[in-house]
């Protein structure tokens, strides 16, 4: 491929990515970043505001009547603090808030943002940085507080936000560097004042003390908006909710009525170009959607407690989010979704008893705020909801619209979901085609998540890419081509061809054209125990050149039997059966080569799993089936049916002829 086909890509993808405003928006604030402008603006609201005299408008937050305390152990002197729901950092409290916890790396806290950078590997992770300055772990703390009533547990959450404020100087050192960490930092210390009002400890001195956090983050926030819309992410939504919220509790700011409205300008904006109608979220992330609702949650409890009009589409959107998010959820899982997109552990709101990735907490919150039922019933999960002063709906839930980019399909014990789907925002991985599986609520075909965005090579952002997902592909003519840690190239979507929703089966074909002109179709067929894929590669492409090969990341406890054209794998509860030609490759997990058979179930956590590549035989298929245990009778007749379909002209009576053949 010549430079200039290249370069002309890479255009394309930019217009693709960002939008004419968008790119315009983007090079507005690299011309004031690079000029000092950004700094002029800083001093500017830093000199021209008094520190303030009136407390934060409240929001009523508040301890549930009945909540499950946190287990005490994890705030003994000691203990270090857990990031990110599973990475363990050996940290005092308060912690060093320059200092990088895992490599030592400490950064100037004297120099102006602007001048630091956040992807130097050599530096480690700056997000481990970030992350002990959102202080979303001290929300575990105001959780043993509200059971325990010791105040001495207010006392410490209280001085931990006075210590990272005197030793985080408005604009200075890396925990200003991002826009995003400054409002979910905000957020975060106004919810823990509103939750902690009642408290002795909370004196007005420290009411104060939260209104010049907010102020000080309003004059970081508010001149960077654009490049955060720009973004077309949650950065955007959490910089707009952050900026709506505090014009709004915090009237007397300057300009504080022209700052809600462009605030709420920007949130509109947000919600109709960042949530489809079918309440998917433009990251294709489970995890940056709960980001988002979690502050759009934010912006209706601000709105409910003073009666200010919420922006525009923004309680649609978080309604509409509720019946996309439940459909993920895997039957019997304990709230689990498969770990799709980007994932770098964010929990702006961890008020409820539940693992990191049970997502029921925000579902029912969000179906609670917006007069629906979760479908969960009752739970822990609805504490969340809970200390926003709202309780489970009786409501019927709302009709959910068709999925377009990510379907799940559940039966029965049997759950699968499939990405596919027109792409009008970026991809975060090259996972069209992507399959997860799942069986008896546990995962059994996975997605290998985000183990760190920054890190040495080969680790840096490595689990995105295609070459490690669970879909069929032609490695001589990739689906998406990196330009970067986050940015493509070029990536092609898949469509939807034909579909059965029945009782008895739920199925999908979904077709991917490559860049060589092979054409992929994939089904999904989902039934009573049991999950069907079969992949078929056509088209002019498919003959010569790399052949095409199809990757499942099975558990590592699973065990494999490898014959020609035939595998068969196994782990506790669940069987699988792998047609396909010649011998199938079982790469041993090493560090050097992420896609040898690794996953990260939390950033900043990677384990081994048991990959298995396959590849297809002289027609071009590779046939695998899962099924439960007691499932396990019908995987060769499914199979043997599923071996007449030809995927490119098949329809919903030669999907249901699958059904028949497996009993």
């Amino acid at each position: 491929m010549s430079r200039l086909h290249e370069q002309r890509e890479l255009a394309a993808a930019v217009r693709r990515t960002w939008g004419v405003r968008g790119i315009g928006r983007r090079v507005a604030y690299e011309g004031r970043k690079r000029s000092g402008l950004l700094v002029v603006a800083e001093r500017r609201w830093a000199t021209g505001t008094a520190a303030p005299t009136t407390a934060l408008g409240r929001v009523g937050l508040g301890p549930p009547a009945s909540l499950t305390p946190p287990d005490p152990a994890r705030f003994a002197e000691g203990a270090g603090l857990v990031l990110y729901g599973g990475l363990a950092v050996d940290v005092a409290v308060p912690p060093e808030w320059h200092r990088q916890p895992l490599g030592g790396h400490t950064y100037d806290a004297d120099a102006h943002w602007s001048a630091l950078s956040d992807a130097a590997p050599e530096l480690g992770d700056v997000k481990d940085v970030w992350e002990l300055s959102r202080l979303g772990w001290l929300q575990p703390r105001l959780r043993h507080w509200a059971a325990t009533g010791d105040d001495a547990e207010a006392e410490a959450i209280w001085r931990v936000v006075e210590d990272w404020h005197e030793r985080n100087p408005p604009y200075l050192g890396p925990n200003w560097m991002c826009g995003q960490e400054t409002s979910l930092r905000t957020i975060a210390v106004m919810a823990l004042a509103d939750a902690l009002d009642a408290s002795p400890a909370t004196t007005d001195a420290r009411r104060l003390l939260v209104a010049r956090l907010v102020q000080d983050a309003v004059g970081r926030v508010a001149p960077t908006l654009g490049y955060a819309l720009s973004q077309r992410n949650n950065h955007a939504s959490s910089e707009g909710g952050f900026l709506w919220t505090a014009a709004v509790l915090a009237p007397w700011l300057p300009g504080a009525d022209r700052l809600r409205r462009r605030a709420a300008r920007a949130l509109s904006e947000v919600v109709e170009d960042q949530f489809g109608a079918d309440g998917s979220y433009a990251q294709h992330s489970p995890t940056y959607q709960r980001v988002a609702l979690h502050v759009l949650l934010w912006c209706l409890a601000v709105a409910r407690a003073t009666g200010e009009p919420l922006p525009p589409g923004v309680a649609d959107a978080v309604g509409r989010s509720v019946g996309h998010l439940r459909s993920l959820v895997a039957p019997g899982s304990a709230g689990r979704v498969p770990n799709l997109g980007g994932n770098d552990g964010a929990l702006v709101f961890d008020l409820a008893p539940t693992s990191i990735d049970d997502l029921r907490p925000v579902i029912a919150h969000a179906a609670a705020a917006t007069g629906q039922s979760s479908g969960f019933g009752p739970g822990p999960w609805d504490e969340e909801a809970a200390w926003f002063g709202l309780a489970p709906a009786a409501a019927a839930r709302r009709p959910r619209s068709p999925s377009t980019v990510t379907h799940a399909l559940t039966c029965g014990r049997a759950h699968a979901v499939l990405r596919a789907g027109p792409l009008v925002h970026r991809p975060a991985h090259a996972d069209q085609l992507h399959v997860d599986v799942w069986l008896d609520g546990e995962a059994v075909a996975v997605d290998p998540g985000s183990f760190r965005y920054t890190a040495p090579a080969p680790w840096g952002n490595a689990l995105a890419g295609e070459d490690v997902h669970n879909l069929a592909r032609r490695p001589s003519s990739p689906q998406a081509v990196r330009a970067g840690r986050f940015f493509w190239r070029r990536w092609e979507s898949a469509e939807v061809v034909a579909s059965v929703d029945a009782d008895d089966l739920v199925a999908r074909v979904a077709r991917l054209r490559l860049p060589d002109a092979t054409v992929l179709h994939r089904l999904v067929a989902v039934t009573a125990g049991l999950v069907l894929v079969v992949d078929q590669a056509d088209g002019t492409g498919a003959v010569g050149g790399a052949p095409v090969e199809v990757r499942w990341n099975l558990p590592e406890a699973a065990t494999v039997r490898a014959e020609p054209g035939r595998t068969e794998a196994a782990a506790a509860g669940w069987q699988a059966r792998f047609d396909h030609g010649g011998l199938a490759a079982t790469p041993t997990a090493v560090d050097d080569d992420p896609a040898s058979g690794w996953h990260a179930p939390r950033y900043g956590v990677r384990a081994p799993l048991t990959a298995i590549v396959l590849t297809a035989g002289p027609e071009g298929r590779v046939a695998s089936v899962f099924a439960t245990d007691d499932s396990a009778v019908r995987l060769d007749a499914v199979l043997t049916a599923a071996a007449d379909l030809d995927l490119a002209r098949v329809d919903a009576a030669g999907l249901r002829r699958v059904r028949s053949a497996g009993g």
